[in-house]
């Protein structure tokens, strides 16, 4: 039971971490992004994405593979969230060096 108990703390511990995580790099993606609409549609869907893999890691019926997939997955969508943003990030930087050049 004790045991039960850590493995349970560890997975809601590292849920609620990543799941901030992804959010936070979702708010960060989303200042590229003009059109309201769309970037409330993508909040949403981030929300939607979390708030699903959470509800698998805090549920005692799921099984700890279960759990450990949802944190993989949330792992990976901050990791194409992370790429989209250096994507961008890189794109403005040359487009303000072009500006600054000519």
């Amino acid at each position: 039971m004790y045991i039960n108990n850590r493995s349970n703390d560890y997975f809601s511990s590292m849920g609620a971490l990543t799941a901030k995580s992804v959010t936070e790099a979702a708010l960060t993606s989303s200042r590229f992004i003009e059109n309201f609409s769309v970037k409330h549609k993508f909040q949403n869907e981030i929300k939607k994405l979390t708030d699903h893999n959470l509800g698998i890691i805090l549920s005692k019926s799921s099984s700890e593979s279960s759990k450990s997939q949802a944190i993989q997955d949330l792992k990976q969508e901050k990791l194409y969230l992370s790429k989209q943003k250096n994507t961008h990030s890189l794109k403005l930087r040359n487009k303000m060096i072009h500006i600054l050049m000519f």
